[in-house]
């Protein structure tokens, strides 16, 4: 496969497969902590099309967050699941990847997907804030060591990326 159609494969298909099942994860971990999805966002940009509460936007490929309110106990073993639920669905998928890669021998899709997942992994644990967003690294790092997430507000609406 030549660097430009796998680029084109990751940044049009495997990122953004792998950001919605990171925020999908997270969205079943605020249901599990008896929260109120509000919604997931998929990219920046104008909003292309909406399938019920997932937003898909113009730079679908760029990034994910998700919006949620009342958890029904705030925590710090609820707040730490909902944020550590993203993370491990992406290390979860690149095992399960790896492992069928071995089943049924090497294949370069697969190779991609479960590098971009342990990237997105690795990204996503590390503590960090750009552009006004926090990883769920740092949002989990601010649950220890604060109590709570900057984010998290008894009744409000919720911005996690």
């Amino acid at each position: 496969m030549t660097y430009l159609v796998e680029g084109l494969l990751i940044l049009l298909f495997v990122s953004p497969v792998n950001i919605l099942l990171h925020e999908l994860s997270h969205a079943l971990a605020v249901k599990f902590c008896g929260g109120e999805l509000i919604k997931i966002n998929l990219g920046t940009g104008k909003v292309l099309f909406k399938v019920r509460k997932i937003y898909v936007h113009q730079w679908y490929w760029n990034n994910g967050e998700f919006y949620f309110k009342n958890l029904k106990s705030e925590s710090k073993l609820s707040q730490i699941i909902v944020f550590l639920s993203g993370p491990l669905s992406n290390l979860f998928f690149a095992i399960m990847l790896y492992l069928f890669k071995i089943l049924i021998g090497s294949s370069e899709l697969i190779d991609i997907f479960t590098t971009w997942a342990f990237i997105v992994f690795i990204s996503s644990m590390f503590p960090s804030s750009f552009g006004g967003r926090n990883s769920d690294g740092m949002q989990i790092y601010r649950i220890l060591r604060t109590g709570s997430s900057v984010f998290i507000t008894k009744g409000k609406a919720q911005n996690n990326a």
